[in-house]
Formats: C-alpha cells, structure tokens, sequence
C-alpha cells in the first residue's frame, strides 16, 4: 500500500497483491520494539520472583521463553509469502467453515484478552499521572482516562498500517531511552547480595510456572503474519524473521529484566507505583508517560490485528467496523476489571496461562503444517469461499485440525496451575504447571496423526493452480 500515514486504511483481510505492498522488513523491528515498549513486562518480571526464584534462574527462565519471538518472525513470513493475514492463513488449518470459530474466532477471543491487560496497563499508567497533576481520583476520573487511552488506541488502530510503521520510527527512540535511564535508576537500588528468594518448598515447581507465564507473550504475537503481508512475497525471510525476533525479544528481555530486579529492591504489588519509588522524581513522571505510551502502541497492534479475526470469522463488517467492535469489547472488560476486580495481579497471571493454553496448540498446528507447506500460502486460493476452493476439505471443515486444537487445548486446561485456578492434571504433578508443554506436544502429535489420516489428499491442494476468486472476501 502506497497510502499515506494520514490515510485510514481500507484494506481489510483480503489478498494483497504485489504491487500493492510498500512494507519492508525493518519495518517490523521498529514496530515490535515500539509495541513491546510496556510495562506489562515488568509487571511479568517482578511477578515471577513471588514462585521463590533465585535472580539466576529468573534470568534462564526469560532467555528461554522469549526466544520464541524468533518462531513467530517465522510465522511473519507466512503473511509476506501469500499476502493474507493469519485468520486467513488458518483456513488452511481448519477449513472455511471451521475457521471462523477455531482460527479466526480464536485469533479474535486471544486480541480482547491482550488488549485488556494493555488497556487496565495504560488507565493505571494515566491515573497517576493525573495524580501528579493534581486531578482528584475517583471513578469519575478513572472512567475518563480509560476513555481517552481507548480511543486514542482505536482511533490509531483505525488509521492502521501506514500510521503504525510512522509512529513506532519515532516512538522507539524516545521510549527505549527512557527505559535505559530506567534500568540505570533501578541498577542503582538493587542489593543481590543481600536478596533473599520468596520462601517455597517446591522450587522446580515455581520455576516452571513462571516459565509457563512468561512464554505467553511470545505466543501471543503468533498473528505477525498480519502486519508482514504489506512486504512483498519476493522479500527474504531471513530479514523478516530477525526483524521480528530481535524487535520483540530486545524489549521483552530487557524489560522482565529489570521488574526482577525491582522485585529484589522494593515492594512491586503495586508494579507502578514500585517503579516509581525506585526512580529520581521528576523521572517518575516520565517513566509513567512512556509507560501509556508503550501500552498505547501495544494495544494498537493487537486491535488491528484482531480486527481481521472479526472479518475472516465471517462478520459482514468493514476493517474500520472490526477495529471499533474489538476495541469496545476490550473496553468492557477493563471497566470489570478496573472497578470490579479485586486482585489484578491473579486476574493477570491467570489470564496470561490461559491465553498460553489455548495459543500454545494453536502455535503448534499452524508451525506443523507451515513446515509441511514450506512456507507458502496461497493467499488467493485461500480468499477463495466456494466448495470449489482447495481448503473446503469436508464441508468447509478439517477435520484433523480441529479435533487437534480442540483436544489439545482441553489437556492444556486441565495441566493449567493459575491464580485461583489447578487442573487435576496439575495437582497430580503436585501443583507443575504444565499446560503449554501438554498443550503444544499433544497437538501436534494428534495433529500430524489425524492429517495423515483424514486429509492427506487435501495436503497436496496447496500446489494446485491458482483457482478463480470470484467468490472472494469483500
């Protein structure tokens, strides 16, 4: 798209031609570093400490799980290879008819919970600034600062692909920089010799649910496809794969860093306010600034994202519509959250596992079965929704990958150790968390067993010509 930044994007989650396609790979660094840029993942951090981990085993514990940023710029290339956005690649995976529930619809349900905790980030971010400018707190004020963190976060989310890549260029600078400055403050209060873990008496177990949690953000950028499909099908994947990598991991590394270092220095229950007091005064003021800003950015992203979910679900409803209706619907559930919730911290945890448990076998499916293809989607044939389209398998729907997601994310659940939440596969284990590593492997074993079953014919339809799109997404 040769648009301007200015321009609200009208593509929705359609075929993007070639010609059309202005993207390119560093594009994407500067996007996922921007968007990566937020306090959530201190808050990860410093939460990670409450399980009774040494500082070390925090520091292996975020190496390992935020490796994965790599895997999901491999998932980036499935957009720039067939110029469709993930809830269209899935087709693939689960048939027409299956995917606007298992893939689409479970692309749009993973946004509005990535959006909430974003949106409840940012309102708590903007309440304290408004603290330090003397505006009263109370509900009233509470309602009004939600209000403008969501519709500054749709209205950019409306302008879409062009304006993101814009913003997050100039963003990322001043964003990084202050989390240099706030590293360098917090550096300066830690005592390691004088930490002492959380007090537990079942270390393994502690080590691997924070694992467990901190692995949840990986996946749950597994939509990259949807920003990458603006970078021509000619581009090489190993540019968009490091540009997606190192953009996400650089932040989320460095960013769980320093909230284990502010959880051995001060109290981080409340995890702003512990940042705070941890920084020089003037800078607790810009500290919340970027903090906004970076859950701004990140929620951005996720809406526009998500907004093709709603599409590629089936829902008659323009980009701009989608992008609306998401955003309200995240809305909601920060306003339950923000006046309703009791613990945010149980409420995050919790929800950061069950959004592992169910993105872990999805992840597992679309890697398998982008292997199989080597990369390459159709993005044409896939926009085509007639029964003559090569992903129609058995009446729209296939077989072996829903029973696979469907299987693999029950196990996940019932492996699943969270806030206010054991599965009785947990407490067998004596309390491991062991819901992503359940979910992932028994998906994709039941995956390529059932595919090889039911649908080998249909692997092949992938290298059939291009059909006709007649019948194509409005």
């Amino acid at each position: 798209m040769n648009a301007s930044a200015s321009a609200v994007e009208v593509q929705g989650a359609s075929f993007i031609p070639d010609e059309q396609r202005s993207g390119r790979p560093r594009d994407l660094f500067f996007m996922f570093l921007s968007a990566n840029v937020t306090q959530l993942y201190v808050v990860i951090g410093a939460t990670i400490m409450l399980f009774g981990l040494e500082v070390w085993q925090a520091v292996v514990v975020i190496l390992l799980s935020n490796t994965l940023m790599f895997l999901m710029g491999w998932f980036a290339t499935l957009g720039a290879a067939g110029g469709v956005p993930t809830s269209i690649i899935t087709r693939a995976i689960f048939g027409l008819r299956g995917n606007r529930i298992f893939g689409a619809g479970v692309v749009v349900v993973l946004s509005a919970m990535v959006t909430t905790v974003n949106l409840v980030i940012g309102t708590q971010g903007g309440l304290v600034i408004a603290e330090r400018l003397g505006i009263a707190q109370g509900p009233a004020t509470t309602a009004v600062v939600c209000g403008l963190i969501v519709l500054t976060s749709v209205g950019l989310a409306i302008y879409g692909y062009n304006m993101m890549v814009r913003t997050s260029g100039v963003l990322t600078i001043i964003i990084a920089a202050a989390f240099v400055l706030l590293a360098f403050f917090v550096v300066q209060k830690v005592d390691l010799a004088a930490f002492v873990p959380v007090p537990t008496d079942q270390p393994v177990i502690g080590f691997i649910i924070a694992l467990t949690l901190c692995i949840a953000m990986p996946l749950s950028w597994g939509s990259a496809a949807d920003f990458a499909r603006q970078i021509p099908s000619t581009a090489r994947r190993t540019p968009i794969v490091l540009a997606v990598g190192l953009g996400g991991m650089i932040p989320l590394v460095g960013l769980e860093l320093i909230g284990v270092l502010a959880a051995t220095a001060t109290d981080m229950t409340d995890p702003i306010a512990g940042l705070v007091g941890l920084v020089p005064d003037w800078f607790g003021t810009v500290l919340v600034v970027v903090i906004v800003i970076g859950s701004i950015m990140n929620t951005v992203m996720t809406i526009y994202g998500g907004s093709f979910g709603i599409q590629a679900a089936g829902v008659p409803v323009n980009r701009v519509t989608a992008v609306i209706a998401l955003g309200l619907t995240a809305a909601a559930a920060t306003v339950y959250v923000l006046f309703l919730a009791d613990d945010f911290l149980g409420i995050l945890q919790l929800g950061l596992t069950c959004l592992g448990s169910i993105a872990a076998p999805l992840t597992a499916i679309l890697l398998i079965d982008s292997i199989r293809r080597r990369g390459r989607y159709d993005g044409r044939a896939l926009s085509v929704t007639s029964p003559d389209s090569p992903f129609w398998y058995r009446g729209g729907f296939r077989i072996s990958g829903i029973v696979a997601l469907l299987v693999g994310s029950v196990i996940a659940l019932l492996s699943l150790n969270g806030a206010s939440y054991q599965g009785p596969i947990s407490r067998w284990l004596g309390g491991v968390d062991m819901s992503i590593l359940f979910g992932g492997l028994v998906t994709a074993v039941l995956f390529v067993i059932l595919s090889r079953v039911l649908d080998r014919p249909a692997l092949t339809s992938a290298d059939l010509p291009i059909l006709s799109t007649e019948r194509t997404m409005p």
